[in-house]
């Protein structure tokens, strides 16, 4: 307990694994923000042998395709039958996944293929921490890119209104200019919305939002709606990177909360001691 004297009345007992970790976070450096909360984020970091280091290992992957329960029994049924693989842990609100397995110096870069085969946009978790939304490495993102041809295309397909509000004839749609840019802003984004469907078929056998989502554009087009069928695919696009946004600055503030770590804790009938060199 930090800030006073314990107030526990006898030795708690833990069992080996539950014990390394609690050593693990508390040896664990300040600043090393991203560590320390991956080490939180698992409650089990495999039996101890002999020589003292632990026999199992924790990869900690971001997942931002993961955006409801649906997507989590996906995660768990795809990772969960790997060879080497202990266990697969959740985090849901911050995209993240724990998993703890064999050391095996390939695995963790097969945890991302299987995730990324099933389209759901997985990087493993560095010290640093992830990526941004539109930018990663100081080059912009599949996604980043797909919003901003979205963007731009949506934007000029808006001069179907202002003809209209001009007292222009609403003649067929092909002698209209503008609804080119609509129906190309709808072909851009609409492979992403075919490919989250199908990968939900073909992964779990159901169809999910983005199913229904891909039948009100191909609805819309089919009526010769063109510019509701490109709003639809904008806003699709538009949503994924505004939750994509949401998740990475979520995980950053999480990241400050590791420099909440106390620089002292007292120990009962002693001193105090600094965090470091207290050892349970």
């Amino acid at each position: 307990q930090t800030g006073g004297k314990s107030r526990s009345e006898g030795p708690a007992r833990h069992s080996p694994s539950l014990v390394c970790a609690m050593s693990r976070i508390i040896g664990a450096k300040r600043g090393d923000k991203a560590k320390l909360l991956a080490l939180t984020r698992t409650s089990s970091v495999g039996h101890l042998p002999s020589g003292g280091e632990p026999a199992l290992k924790v990869t900690v992957l971001e997942v931002y395709g993961m955006c409801c329960q649906s997507e989590v029994s996906l995660v768990q049924k795809k990772l969960g039958i790997l060879p080497g693989v202990q266990s697969v842990r959740v985090n849901l609100m911050l995209r993240q996944v724990a998993v703890t397995h064999e050391p095996n110096e390939g695995l963790p870069e097969r945890l991302v293929r299987t995730l990324n085969w099933a389209l759901l946009d997985a990087h493993i978790l560095t010290d640093g921490g992830g990526g941004g939304t539109l930018l990663r490495r100081g080059r912009p993102t599949g996604l980043g890119l797909l919003l901003a041809g979205c963007t731009l295309l949506f934007a000029v397909s808006f001069g179907t209104w202002g003809r209209v509000a001009r007292g222009g004839e609403a003649g067929p749609w092909y002698e209209d200019p503008f609804s080119y840019f609509a129906l190309a802003c709808a072909a851009l984004g609409a492979p992403l919305l075919l490919a989250r469907a199908a990968a939900s078929l073909v992964y779990e056998g159901r169809l999910n939002m983005f199913a229904l989502m891909l039948v009100a554009v191909a609805g819309a087009l089919g009526l010769r709606q063109l510019w509701e069928g490109a709003a639809i695919v904008f806003f699709f696009v538009l949503s994924e990177a505004v939750q994509k946004w949401c998740v990475h600055h979520t995980a950053r503030q999480a990241g400050a909360l590791g420099g909440l770590l106390p620089a002292e804790v007292s120990v009962p009938g002693g001193p105090d001691k600094p965090i470091d060199a207290v050892v349970l």
